[in-house]
Formats: structure tokens, sequence, C-alpha cells
């Protein structure tokens, strides 16, 4: 993909996924209601209604672009590099694995969150090509607050990881010996 096609893709984007969302949140409106997603799936915690989602998604979308845009274009690149394409679906299998195991409520659903954790160590997982198809995964199953909570929280983590931990111990490693 030219960096052309994403400068155009920052704008119609957020556009298809609004218009997506809207026909999710109109579902939802005209058969069960507009559910509301609970912070831990707790109803004692705080609620968020889905229509949050027709600002928080097509704005989370066009932001998230817009720095893949700005990173690509500051280093000069003329095409999308393989790689952020590849962490946007990863972030997609991953988020939709896990929406279908909760729904289906798999026992060892926590275990996703650990090999995440281990692969931010060798996978830069905190970009936001990731950030962008693990948020757009989850927001079927966990409404449009929940998945950009999630998200952010898992980039933190896995940035820390990646820049902080990993380069820790590749200096701890690998560093030259005092003579």
């Amino acid at each position: 993909m030219k960096t052309k096609t994403l400068d155009k893709l920052q704008y119609v984007f957020p556009i298809i996924v609004l218009v997506l969302f809207c026909s999710q949140l109109a579902w939802d409106y005209y058969h069960d209601g507009v559910p509301t997603h609970y912070l831990l799936h707790d109803p004692n915690l705080p609620g968020f209604s889905n229509w949050w989602g027709l600002i928080t998604i097509p704005l989370g979308a066009f932001f998230l672009i817009y720095r893949i845009r700005k990173r690509i274009h500051a280093k000069g690149w003329q095409l999308v590099p393989y790689n952020s394409r590849l962490l946007f679906i990863l972030g997609l299998l991953v988020a939709i694995t896990i929406a279908v195991g909760f729904n289906l409520e798999w026992a060892y659903l926590h275990y996703v969150a650990f090999a995440l954790i281990g692969s931010s160590f060798f996978i830069p997982l905190y970009k936001s090509e990731f950030l962008l198809g693990f948020t757009l995964g989850l927001v079927f199953s966990f409404g449009s607050i929940l998945p950009v909570i999630i998200g952010a929280v898992y980039a933190i983590i896995f940035a820390i990881c990646y820049l902080v931990i990993r380069k820790g111990i590749i200096w701890l490693l690998y560093r030259p010996e005092k003579v």
C-alpha cells in the first residue's frame, strides 16, 4: 500500500467504521435495546452505553491512523511497511479470539493475556497498528469504551515490556566487559 492511499484512508476509514457501528447500534436499538457494558462485567461498577461509540470509535480510528501516517512520513517511506499491516491483522485476530472466548466462557482465556505480554518482549505490540486492530476487534462484544480502556492499558504494558525491560535485559546480557 502506498502512503498516498494511507493519507486517504485516514479520512475514509473512520467514516466506514462509523457506518458499521451505526448499523450495529440500529440493530441493537430495534431488537433488545442498546446495551451497557460494565467494568469487570460487574453491574455494581460504572457502565458505559454503546451510544458513546458514535464519538469514541471514529475518533480513535482517526487518531491511530494519524499516528501511523506521521511515523511513516517521518521515516520517509513511500510504502506502508508489511509489518504494519501484519500488526493490524494480529491485533484484530487476537481481539476476535478474546471476544469469542469471552462469549463462549472459555476457562483458559486469561492465558491469552499472558501470551500477549510474553510476545510483547519480541514483537512491538505497543504500536498504533496493533492497538487499532485490537480495539476494532473487541467493539462488537465489549462495546465502545471498554476496548479503548483495555487497549490503552495493554499498550502501556507492551511499551514497558518492549522498550524498557527488553532493552534492560539486552544491555545486561551484552554489555561490554569492564577491563
